[in-house]
């Protein structure tokens, strides 16, 4: 049985009590009637019987008087840097123009919008509502999110400066980081960024091999777990290397590389002279023994991807399950851009950061990805990988 409205509750009460006072007699029955006919219009002519307009308290003293005094423990649990990072941070996006509206009446100083964004990008799940987040800073629903939006639009405008691919000097010295794998300056490798709900427009391109809603980020870091090259939007249904194939760095590698230099990507990429992978179970080249050394080689320097990855989504939690609705209009493009600030953040922060520890998994070649296109190898791509593998065997 469905529950009665307060409308309806009222209703009745005012027809009870006119019932009442026709029985104790008090009043003339028109008058009585005429007053309950002037009550029942009244209500009637309301939308509800009680205000819809549900009021959270809220309070700035976490903000301002709070967070300025916790210890540096604190502060980076819930703003997700040191207080040095911070400011760095800070001062590197002040100059945004879209900060130029700042002051009373107008947009909150630089520092609280940044804290407030921070905070959002280091919470998934529940903890990233917006009511949560509206009660903890004291601000309103859609101020939240427009602050987020502010704040990534300028931190993505600095993107270039932090996330750039190596000159040809630097990538001279970022070969010799890997001495045992001659010529690698970089690793290659993609990553879900699961979503908490199923997009509304084209539901099925986002869903991935691992049975998840996702946008896909394509990730190159260098030896020192710097990210080199960032491509981000493509729907979680796309292979790895159909997404690596459409890049710039694919379909113009003598811009990227000098004569010898390649990335590393796992067994799920096509093999081409600049991106070398793992040796496949059906290779035929050398012993298993030493298949399996080129292999363990190759991992342990491979894994350097994971590790920025999995250091990205523990730092920036809300990228293991990005709580947003993503649609054609610009729900995609917002995300795309909540990812790509995060990735720039990393870059900007790295030095701090502790390198996050390996594990056995990420050790593995992750070869479940059948990659359709990996027929019709270049012979020239054949004999880079067999040089490798040559090499790795005399040492």
């Amino acid at each position: 049985m469905s529950q009665k409205s307060a409308k309806t509750h009222l209703i009745e009460a005012l027809a009870c009590n006119a019932i009442l006072a026709m029985e104790t007699e008090e009043e003339e029955i028109d008058d009585i009637i005429e007053n309950f006919e002037n009550d029942l219009s009244a209500v009637l002519c309301i939308r509800y019987a009680t205000s819809r307009t549900i009021k959270t308290p809220k309070s700035k003293e976490w903000i301002f008087s709070v967070l300025p005094n916790y210890a540096e423990r604190e502060f980076k649990e819930n703003l997700r840097v040191s207080r040095t990072d911070f400011g760095r941070i800070l001062n590197i996006i002040s100059p945004y123009e879209g900060f130029s509206n700042i002051g009373p009446g107008k947009q909150f100083p630089i520092a609280i919008q940044l804290a407030v964004a921070l905070f959002r990008f280091g919470v998934n799940g529940t903890g990233a509502s917006y009511s949560k987040l509206a009660q903890k800073f004291g601000i309103g629903n859609g101020t939240v999110d427009a602050i987020t939006k502010r704040v990534i639009k300028a931190i993505v405008s600095v993107e270039k400066e932090w996330i750039y691919w190596p000159d040809e000097t630097e990538r001279e010295k970022l070969a010799e980081l890997c001495p045992q794998l001659p010529g690698c300056i970089g690793i290659v490798d993609g990553s879900h960024i699961n979503l908490e709900e199923a997009p509304i427009n084209d539901p099925q391109s986002y869903f991935s091999r691992k049975m998840r809603y996702s946008i896909h980020l394509q990730g190159i870091c260098d030896a020192e777990l710097r990210l080199r090259h960032i491509l981000v939007g493509y729907p979680g249904s796309v292979h790895d290397a159909r997404v690596f194939a459409n890049c710039d760095i694919a379909k113009h590698p003598e811009n990227y590389f000098n004569l010898g230099q390649w990335i590393a990507g796992d067994s799920a990429y096509k093999l081409q002279p600049y991106l070398i992978t793992t040796l496949r179970t059906n290779a035929v080249i050398g012993t298993q023994k030493e298949r399996d050394k080129f292999n363990k080689v190759f991992c342990n320097f491979r894994v350097k991807i994971e590790q920025v990855y999995g250091g990205l989504k523990e730092i920036f939690t809300s990228l293991k399950e990005l709580r947003m609705q993503i649609n054609f209009q610009d729900g995609h493009q917002y995300a795309v851009q909540w990812i790509t600030a995060c990735c720039v953040l990393y870059n900007i922060i790295l030095e701090s950061l502790d390198e996050y520890p390996v594990t056995d998994e990420m050790l593995g070649d992750e070869n479940d990805q059948v990659n359709p296109r990996n027929g019709n190898l270049r012979p020239s791509a054949i004999e880079k990988r067999d040089e490798i593998f040559n090499y790795v065997q005399s040492r």
